[in-house]
């Protein structure tokens, strides 16, 4: 688990390398959406600290004080911290997404997400703290049918569904072991395309 601020300083690294400066509602909102996902994908917590149920939707209280002296401006500046967060490849993917996905989005755009009737924040009383359980089972039923929507998708597709079969077998057969290096790996495709030729 990481400090809410370390996630945080990601969102503010991308926006700037990005030049998409983000505002303190919107790196809020998204620090949320990337812990959702890591507790619906992975079932446990992105960051340390809990979120609350405010106003204008999920708040953690130490980020809000380390960027509420920005107001509604854009934030540039990364969050003064004691220690660097060294990011896992896991962490970075959920990052990433929530970037990509949700980045786009205003600071009120991002609240309203947050207020469906459903969602915990609307579950949750004001200045409570919403609880990781309420995050994770919304969340996995809302992103299941994302999932599913996908997978409608590639079946429809039928080089898509012979290209996922394809890995598959590949991966069954063992080609596509973590623990090779790239040599290796290189090998085994020039072989099996020797064997195509």
């Amino acid at each position: 688990m990481r400090d809410a601020r370390h996630v945080a300083n990601e969102f503010i690294r991308r926006s700037r390398e990005r030049n998409r400066l983000l505002t303190h509602m919107q790196i809020q909102k998204l620090v949320y959406f990337a812990h959702a996902r890591m507790l619906s994908l992975h079932r446990r917590p992105l960051i340390s600290q809990n979120f609350e149920a405010w106003q204008y939707g999920p708040v953690v209280p130490v980020l809000y004080h380390a960027l509420s002296r920005h107001g509604s401006d854009r934030v540039e500046e990364i969050i003064p911290m004691y220690t660097e967060a060294a990011h896992g490849a896991r962490e970075r993917d959920i990052v990433d997404w929530a970037f990509d996905k949700y980045s786009q989005l205003s600071g009120p755009e991002l609240s309203e997400l947050t207020h469906a009737p459903d969602e915990p924040w609307a579950r949750t009383k004001e200045r409570d703290v919403i609880s990781n359980d309420s995050i994770e089972s919304y969340y996995a039923e809302e992103w299941c049918e994302e999932t599913l929507e996908t997978l409608r998708r590639v079946r429809s597709n039928d080089d898509l569904m012979a290209a996922v079969g394809e890995g598959m077998a590949q991966f069954e057969r063992g080609e596509f072991n973590t623990c090779r290096t790239p040599d290796e790996l290189e090998s085994i495709v020039a072989a099996r395309a020797g064997r195509r030729a």
